[in-house]
């Protein structure tokens, strides 16, 4: 019964795979016209060609059909196929003699069917089949002169050795029906690997070699499976790692050396899993990581050390999510940060230091959101920002300071957003600016495409607005915003903030109306009409005495006719 519905099961997936694999194909009207890129900036020596998909809507950058692949000398090296930027369907590899090197077959970015391997010399030396990424069925391997070198057979998550051929001139074979003692050998005829085949898997004592012949892995295979002590060897003979398994699982002590000897990494799996005390240390022998592992999982208090050896920071985990207290630290020991955690979120009070040992900001977390009152501080110790939030956001009154402790800016945030009266001072204590903000939506926009029945709340300027000179701290301009465009009539002063140079009307961010300009004196030396931005009606200058010295008519933007006075000098 339990084999019968293991068949269903598999059936149901292999019809679910074809059906999928049928549905994904590729369109002519999703292909975009094809498109060359280059080796060289001449544009001579063709690099690849292909198309991307296209919708009604656009055109993509994801690569989509057949896409062709050359080398400098023009040679085809690669042909493939895409759906989605997803390789998807047969994927070809060439030679520079053009002989064929790889073919493969892949189902939405995964290995799937038939795969073949060649030598440049045309023979063929892999042959298999894949399955979801994974090697199913029978396997066979030859050497470049067209001999066997091995048959394989791929279940689930196993593979058996049915046959294995040396070669070497009577094309010996070592094993023979899943049975046989094996060794691999180097170039130079130095061996290279030896390890033993029982019923088609690994059993006994496995060794690997380096070239010069010594030893580089030696360990035991257990009916196929890791077992008892593996060692690995650095090129030099001295010991790299000691890692023990039981039925292919790590269990055990467990180390890992630096070349000196000096240990790198050290301690123990149960049933595969890190546990217990474990301790990394850098290449150059100080400490770099400590800590505690229960069933895999981070547990306890962690430390962590800068390269040059003084301690950066101590955590805490419960299950591998951060918990309780963690402390870290400037190289020179002094606190740096004091912060808490509870199931991997920020909690509670958080403070932070500037190496000298003044408090630089403090405030209080709820569920990994800030909330309440924060605090930002200068290094002498004095105010610099107040703020107050709300679930993670910005909300209540604002205020920042001068490192002497003077206002800097006051203003209020709701959800996150400027809102209401915010001002704004110079070092001195004279005002800089005063402005309005209000809370809209804006339509949201892509690429500056608007997306259609989306919107984005935004703070823009609305009200009034007033900004003074740094020079003289005199009012400068005035006006009123609607909604982040000026709106209303426009003040602009020379310096002393009295005499105006500009007065100007504007309608929804464009002039619209009358715009004037005066001297120092308060005479006026230029009106105009706008309308929706652009010029529209009469243009006029004056000079000293008041009179029209030259006036120009436009009519929405363009200029119509002209007076002029020949003593008009601009």
């Amino acid at each position: 019964m339990h084999h019968d519905m293991n068949k269903l099961l598999s059936f149901i997936l292999i019809s679910f795979l074809f059906s999928f694999s049928f549905s994904q194909e590729v369109l002519k009207e999703n292909l975009s016209k094809r498109k060359k890129t280059y080796w060289d900036q001449q544009k001579r020596s063709l690099y690849s060609v292909g198309s991307y998909y296209k919708n009604k809507l656009n055109t993509t950058t994801k690569k989509h059909g057949k896409w062709y692949y050359y080398s400098k000398k023009g040679h085809l090296k690669e042909k493939r196929t895409y759906f989605l930027d997803s390789l998807h369907g047969q994927s070809m590899v060439y030679y520079e003699n053009d002989s064929i090197n790889e073919e493969s077959h892949y189902l939405m970015g995964v290995l799937d069917s038939v795969y073949k391997h060649w030598e440049n010399n045309g023979k063929l030396t892999i042959q298999g089949n894949y399955f979801l990424g994974q090697k199913v069925g029978i396997w066979r391997y030859y050497f470049p002169n067209g001999e066997k070198q091995a048959i394989e057979i791929y279940t689930p998550n196993k593979c058996f050795i049915k046959s294995m051929w040396l070669n070497d001139n009577k094309h010996t074979q070592i094993v023979k029906n899943g049975n046989g003692n094996v060794i691999e050998f180097f170039n130079s005829g130095k061996i290279k690997k030896k390890f033993t085949v029982k019923r088609g898997i690994y059993n006994g004592i496995y060794r690997e070699y380096t070239a010069r012949g010594k030893i580089l892995v030696i360990g035991y295979y257990n009916n196929g499976m890791k077992d008892s002590t593996w060692t690995n060897y650095y090129y030099s003979g001295e010991q790299k790692k000691i890692s023990h398994y039981k039925n292919d699982t790590l269990t055990g002590k467990y180390f890992e050396l630096l070349e000196d000897g000096n240990a790198k990494v050290s301690g123990e799996y149960i049933n595969g899993e890190k546990d217990g005390f474990w301790v990394w240390n850098k290449n150059n022998g100080k400490k770099d990581i400590e800590g505690s592992f229960s069933n895999g999982k981070m547990h306890g208090t962690w430390k962590y050390w800068f390269t040059s050896g003084e301690l950066s920071y101590i955590a805490n985990y419960s299950n591998d999510k951060k918990s309780g207290k963690w402390k870290y630290f400037y190289r020179n020991g002094k606190k740096f940060k004091v912060c808490h955690y509870k199931e991997d979120q920020k909690t509670g009070l958080w403070k932070t230091w500037y190496e000298n040992g003044k408090l630089l900001m403090q405030g209080y977390y709820e569920n990994d959101k800030e909330n309440g009152v924060w605090h930002n501080y200068w290094q002498n110790g004095k105010l610099k920002n107040s703020s107050v939030f709300k679930n993670g956001k910005l909300n209540g009154r604002w205020t920042s300071l001068y490192p002497k402790g003077n206002l800097k800016l006051l203003g209020s945030y709701k959800k996150g957003l400027k809102v209401k009266k915010w001002e704004e001072w110079y070092k001195g204590g004279q005002l800089k600016e005063v402005k309005n903000l209000k809370v809209i939506r804006k339509k949201s926009k892509a690429n500056d495409v608007v997306l259609k029945g989306r919107t984005q709340k935004i703070s823009v300027k609305h009200g009034e607005f007033k900004a003074y000179s740094s020079r003289d701290f005199q009012l400068t301009e005035e006006g009123k915003y609607k909604k982040g465009v000026k709106h209303g009539t426009w003040f602009a002063y020379y310096p002393g903030g009295r005499t105006p140079t500009v007065i100007c009307n504007y309608k929804n961010g464009k002039l619209h109306g009358v715009y004037k300009t005066f001297d120092r004196r308060g005479r006026l030396i230029q009106r105009g009409d706008y309308a929706k931005g652009v010029k529209h009606g009469k243009m006029q200058f004056f000079n000293s005495k008041g009179k029209v010295i030259k006036e120009m008519n436009y009519r929405y933007g363009r200029r119509v006719n002209m007076y002029s006075n020949k003593n008009f000098r601009p």
